[in-house]
């Protein structure tokens, strides 16, 4: 069984695997402490590796933790051994969890060109195509930091913390102007990279994934797969992979 770690800007998730297949739900825990790992360990005594993803300095606490575990911990860096074709070179800089949404995308696109979408603290997206590689990307704010943004850098807006329904376009007071402001910013966002890009690219596969769900236009044809274990997967693959 594997054991996966992924460790967010907002929070960790841990995940176990038989194979390809996610074993029970995916645990949500701190980020800073990882203060369910061990119980989650101690109930599974069948894991036998672990892969490990994080886009934030660990603690002392939390490297003291993976250190004890009773099993190999494989840390995902830029040198890692990826299963994917030779023809992708990840920038050095780019982060460990792009690295895992981008290998599970092309193992799922089967040789088509594929766009990757997180949708979480930022929002990122990635053309991936199986001849070219890695083709470049983009990072900009996500629905929470657009709205933790206007709220910090104005003396009257609010924090807002509500979330927007899918077939809302204009809001009715300040509050719902800038949740729509942010959660349609996002979505056209979303939907104008897929346009332009399927354009180009007729046979374009898109991968969304992250903390927010998006009802897209329905006149974008483009096959849409929305996965939020996508990362998830991804790291699994590349454990397999590396072990085997």
């Amino acid at each position: 069984m594997n054991l996966v770690i992924d460790i967010g800007n907002t929070a960790a998730k841990l995940a176990l695997f038989e194979g390809d297949d996610l074993v029970g739900d995916v645990v949500r825990t701190d980020n800073h402490s990882l203060s369910d790992l061990s119980a989650l360990v101690a109930s599974h005594p069948t894991i036998r590796r672990a892969i490990l993803s994080t886009v934030v300095k660990l603690s002392d606490k939390v490297l003291e933790i993976i250190d004890n575990l009773p099993f190999p911990v494989l840390r995902l860096q830029p040198s890692t051994p990826l299963p994917i074709p030779s023809s992708f070179h990840f920038p050095p800089t780019m982060g460990s969890d792009r690295i895992a949404d981008d290998v599970a995308a092309i193992i799922g696109a089967a040789g088509h060109p594929a766009l990757v979408i997180d949708a979480g603290t930022c929002l990122t997206a990635e053309l991936l195509h199986p001849e070219h590689g890695f083709m470049g990307g983009i990072i900009s704010p996500g629905v929470r930091l657009r709205l933790l943004a206007m709220h910090e850098h104005t003396d009257a807006l609010p924090l807002v913390s509500r979330t927007a329904t899918n077939d809302e376009l204009l809001g009715h007071d300040t509050e719902g102007n800038m949740l729509l402001g942010a959660t349609n910013g996002v979505t056209f966002e979303i939907e104008g990279y897929i346009r332009r890009l399927t354009a180009k690219y007729h046979d374009l596969v898109v991968f969304i994934t992250g903390g927010y769900t998006f009802s897209l236009d329905n006149s974008i044809k483009s096959p849409i797969i929305q996965d939020k274990l996508l990362l998830l997967r991804g790291l699994n693959h590349i454990l397999n992979f590396n072990e085997a």
